[in-house]
């Protein structure tokens, strides 16, 4: 396999452009990437005009299952999330919530509603909703008045760690010491200890854990780290890895042509089983939700197992 790198910077004009370069090249059977559900998104209508499967590591909004046969996904979608850490509020009685998400983001928008939709079903009611944009770092004006709400917990439909933390500690300053509930992704070098008070009662949930006893993992964990050198892999790595590998299995069973691959992607989970990886049972071209999420909470500095 050759792999041919093209870097978008996360930006999404870098990403369409470097797609609309490859695409019609045919010496280029598949692609892998790119990493955002936003980029996945807007990706599609050039990989499904060219008939390029295009494996995306972690495009997680429930949409990108619906792209069409070439827009392909290893993660799980959200939903399984969300609805995790809403029942998990519900089993601690928490049943007031606020909701704080950013407004340029599809992740933001479809995780707010679906979290709205679970919560409520099973019992609790939305109090107040803010939003805030893609760029802030101070979150003052999307806070006021927070403190004088009556809540029992905040819900954050937020991935990047960094806004999370920083939301987090802005609320604190407010004197909001409720559970927070939120889509921060999990890496080596997080909780920080700094100030790691701050950040008590902070809920997140994860598909991949690199604690988890199952032994694969634990080998991943060990491989990982005497390759890279790094602590800890996230689900990002653990997925990038599945990816890499399914696409190699697809291409040693049914060759290097476009067509073969989509169909065998597309047969997953159909004719063929689920691929399971190291970050679990998976089928990219269908919403399946096959893994089980693991919820864990900050507690000084600690990420605490609470679920399963």
């Amino acid at each position: 396999i050759v792999l041919n790198f093209v870097d978008c910077q996360s930006r999404q004009d870098l990403t369409l452009e470097g797609y609309l370069r490859v695409a019609d090249n045919q010496k280029l059977a598949a692609a892998l990437g790119p990493w955002s559900s936003q980029q996945l998104i807007a990706v599609s209508p050039i990989v499904e005009s060219a008939g390029l499967p295009t494996l995306a590591p972690t495009a997680s909004d429930p949409r990108t299952s619906q792209l069409g046969k070439n827009s392909l996904t290893v993660a799980d979608s959200d939903l399984g999330r969300v609805r995790a850490l809403a029942r998990q509020l519900i089993l601690l009685g928490l049943r007031r919530a606020i909701v704080i998400r950013n407004d340029e983001s599809v992740v933001g928008h479809s995780s707010s509603a679906d979290f709205e939709q679970i919560f409520q079903a099973l019992g609790g009611k939305i109090v107040e909703e803010r939003s805030y944009l893609q760029e802030t770092k101070v979150f003052d004006q999307a806070l006021v008045d927070l403190d004088k709400v009556t809540a029992d917990c905040i819900f954050l439909p937020e991935y990047r760690t960094g806004v999370v933390m920083n939301l987090t500690r802005h609320l604190r300053a407010r004197g909001l010491q409720q559970r927070i509930a939120s889509l921060a992704s999990l890496h080596s070098e997080w909780p920080p200890r700094e100030n790691a008070q701050e950040l008590n009662g902070l809920m997140v949930c994860s598909f991949f854990y690199a604690q988890a006893p199952d032994p694969k993992i634990q080998d991943f964990v060990r491989r990982y780290q005497a390759f890279t050198g790094s602590p800890t892999p996230s689900h990002r790595e653990a997925y990038s890895y599945d990816a890499l590998k399914l696409m190699g299995r697809a291409i040693e069973e049914v060759g290097f042509r476009r067509q073969s691959l989509r169909d065998y992607f597309d047969s997953l989970g159909q004719s063929r089983p689920p691929y399971r990886g190291i970050s679990g049972e998976f089928v990219p071209s269908r919403r399946q939700e096959l893994r089980h999420p693991y919820l864990l909470e900050v507690r000084d500095g600690n990420l605490n197992l609470l679920a399963p």
